[in-house]
């Protein structure tokens, strides 16, 4: 026998409610875009009928904004050592719409001092910073520089910075 849901006063809680619990839930649990709680929303069962009142409501007391969730990704997702073309496939991934992840992606930039400085700090948190000289130094640059891609960073600012990381480099020995 399937048990209703009841509030705390003991009445049966609808499903509006009973979505809008949900959804508070998993914005405590960390914040979401509007397309992800969407999909959890679904995948958990509630009706569809329910989920823009819902999304409404909990835009309206600001508990979910997508521009301010893709700032704080953005940010998150560049001191981790993402590039660029990776912070905005995952905003993508999140449901996040291109204008509003360029925006959130520029200001994130902005304030992390550019893309080649992302790069450079995740240049030396992969290496250490060892820079090297050697016969292998022009492999190494080379695997590094494709490292900084595949973490998303274009391939211009990859081979400047690890142009500029072995130069420093070569005197701190």
């Amino acid at each position: 026998m399937k048990r209703t849901k009841r509030s705390r006063k003991g009445r049966p809680e609808s499903p509006e409610d009973a979505a809008f619990a949900a959804a508070a839930r998993l914005i405590a649990h960390r914040a979401r875009s509007e397309a992800e709680l969407r999909r959890r929303l679904e995948a958990r069962g509630f009706p569809h009928g329910v989920l823009p009142s819902t999304l409404r409501r909990l835009h309206s007391l600001d508990l979910l904004d997508d521009s301010a969730f893709a700032r704080a990704r953005a940010d998150a997702l560049l001191r981790r050592g993402a590039g660029p073309h990776l912070v905005e496939a995952r905003l993508a991934q999140a449901g996040v719409t291109a204008e509003v992840a360029a925006r959130a992606l520029a200001q994130a930039l902005a304030d992390a001092g550019g893309e080649e400085a992302v790069a450079r700090r995740a240049l030396a948190r992969r290496t250490g910073r060892s820079g090297g000289g050697g016969p292998k130094r022009r492999e190494t640059a080379r695997r590094l520089a494709a490292w900084l891609t595949r973490r998303g960073f274009s391939a211009e600012v990859a081979g400047r910075v690890t142009g500029l990381f072995h130069d420093l480099g070569d005197g701190d020995g």
